[in-house]
């Protein structure tokens, strides 16, 4: 596993040619938006949850409905 993005980039750099680089950057970013998108539904869902039932502890495993 790659734990910081000095040894990715030297994975990156070594193995792959420029075009193949660019398409990994792509794919790179299109992964990281969506886990930062997943967060950012899981956030919102707690809080939602915490809004609606204040005095329930949030398990993670309810969905909130929102309408």
């Amino acid at each position: 596993m790659l734990h910081n993005h000095e040894e990715l980039e030297k994975e990156i750099t070594e193995h792959l040619d420029e075009d193949a680089q660019q398409k990994m950057a792509i794919i790179i970013k299109d992964v990281l938006a969506d886990e930062l998108a997943f967060i950012t539904e899981v956030e919102i869902r707690r809080k939602a949850f915490r809004e609606s039932h204040p005095d329930e502890p949030y398990q993670g495993n309810r969905m909130t409905d929102f309408s």
